[in-house]
């Protein structure tokens, strides 16, 4: 992705937010295109390759209903 390096990582961790949302809505319930388990390995990638925006891997497992 190109951007200027004053918004690179607004856009980063949009999209970890929108991946984290994903990964935290109730399988039952979700009106996603995406399963849950394809949510997660999106979120745990680029957490991977950018830790330093302050998510950390287990927050996917944060708001889970079991």
């Amino acid at each position: 992705m190109r951007a200027r390096v004053e918004i690179y990582d607004q856009l980063i961790a949009e999209k970890l937010r929108r991946w984290l949302e994903l990964c935290r809505q109730i399988p039952f319930t979700r009106k996603s295109e995406y399963p849950l388990w394809k949510a997660r390995k999106n979120f745990w990638a680029l957490q991977k390759r950018h830790p330093d925006l302050g998510f950390k891997a287990t927050d996917v497992f944060g708001n889970s209903p079991r």
